[in-house]
């Protein structure tokens, strides 16, 4: 799991590099202003049981919820529609959300 969050931590580094000169911003702008500090990078285990139509078993996963930080780096199956964002803040009821 070290390993795994070691890889992922270089990933959002080099994501968060590409990000800054996009931004035409220095290579290493956001390492300089301690964006991926301790204890910032963090690695949330999550599951998205996907179709919850059934109500008749219990299904353990993640509810609608916010993503805090700079990046965040989703590991899927590869299926596509089974996780949906939104970029609203005006809630569940009033926010549009899109299949990923």
């Amino acid at each position: 799991m070290e390993s795994f969050h070691r890889k992922l931590l270089l990933a959002g580094k080099r994501l968060g590099s590409l990000i800054a000169l996009a931004l035409n911003l220095d290579e290493d702008f956001f390492e300089k202003v301690g964006a991926l500090d301790k204890p910032m990078p963090f690695l949330r285990l999550l599951h998205y049981p996907g179709d919850m139509g059934s109500f008749n078993e219990e299904i353990y996963g993640a509810y609608a919820h916010l993503d805090y930080g700079m990046i965040t780096l989703l590991a899927t199956d590869g299926l596509p529609g089974k996780i949906q964002a939104t970029t609203s803040l005006g809630g569940r009821t009033s926010c549009r959300w899109a299949s990923t």
